[in-house]
């Protein structure tokens, strides 16, 4: 069987396309550009139950709330913190009750180096919190809100393990 001669759709007198020109004419298919790219949280995750990433003012509302890794966006939305930067690379969070911002440090990184004392000063800062403090513009600590308490507790109730 003869072979016959494959069609050229080049016009006689002008060289065919370059190999690279060839592929262009293939359209190759391109990805979403959020579907490759992983969201990346903005918030170190909790290591062995520590999170030191929250407001240190003892009489603001939010104190020992953490940040979280998500948030709630557009009108209306009521978030606890708002994500900022001190400069390029330096995260840090916003409390939106009190106004004070923080450096979002890694929790993992305290836990290796403090992971008793951390511990034991959360519990302490929860306690002055939950029964001796009481909130700015409020009459009742939250543990008389919730009736586990009667009245606001002295700081020696807290301190002292008699």
């Amino acid at each position: 069987m003869a072979s016959r001669p494959l069609s050229s759709s080049t016009p006689a007198g002008q060289e065919p396309p370059d190999f690279e020109d060839f592929l262009d004419t293939f359209p190759i298919p391109v990805p979403p550009k959020d579907a490759a790219k992983p969201k990346k949280a903005r918030v170190p995750s909790r290591a062995s139950g520590i999170d030191i990433n929250f407001c240190k003012t003892p009489r603001c509302a939010n104190f020992g709330v953490p940040v979280q890794p998500t948030a709630q966006r557009g009108q209306g939305a009521q978030n606890p913190y708002t994500i900022v930067a001190y400069g390029k690379g330096i995260p840090s969070a916003r409390c939106n009750c009190c106004g004070v911002s923080f450096p979002i440090k890694s929790n993992a990184g305290v836990h290796e180096e403090y992971p008793e004392q951390v511990a034991k000063i959360m519990t302490i800062y929860r306690a002055l919190h939950n029964y001796v403090w009481i909130g700015e513009g409020k009459k009742t600590t939250p543990a008389m809100r919730l009736g586990l308490a009667e009245k606001p507790c002295g700081y020696e109730d807290v301190l002292s393990f008699s």
